[in-house]
């Protein structure tokens, strides 16, 4: 895979889960080991159940295609649509998703950076050398349980 095409790519640890505001989502809040990033995710739990305590993957990227080519989507064909192995086959959990917002914090170096999937959120809070890739752009969002 392109390291271009790959914005992110950490592991995280869940610190918390809260399920009371929708029956099928749950907002899980995780952080890397080092505490660099934090992230709030909104997932659909019905299909993929995530618990405190869990280690999970978590991929942003600009394209599923392994050589970082350009998104067969902007092609306007369906990922599907391929018999082309692509980075979703190493994950389990997938959506397609539109960045939406930044946020500065104060006189820090820290950055939120906002991504919606069809409703589902996720925020991301990091150092801004480290989220840079996250444009206003749509990304893939990847995730698999460790």
């Amino acid at each position: 895979m392109s390291a271009s095409a790959i914005v992110l790519e950490k592991d995280f640890l869940i610190s918390a889960t809260d399920n009371a505001n929708f029956d099928r989502v749950t907002r899980i809040s995780a952080s890397t080991p080092d505490g660099d990033i934090d992230i709030q995710l909104d997932i659909n739990s019905e299909i993929y159940p995530l618990e405190e305590g869990r280690k999970i993957r978590l991929v942003l990227a600009k394209t599923l295609a392994l050589d970082g080519s350009r998104d067969v989507n902007a092609e306007g064909r369906g990922w599907r649509e391929t018999s082309e192995v692509t980075l979703a086959e190493e994950y389990e959990y997938v959506c397609y998703g539109k960045v939406y917002r930044h946020d500065e914090h104060g006189d820090t170096d820290l950055i939120s950076v906002y991504i919606s999937f069809g409703g589902l959120l996720l925020m991301v809070k990091g150092n801004y050398k480290d989220l840079q890739g996250l444009n206003q752009d749509n990304v893939y969002l990847l995730i698999k349980k460790q």
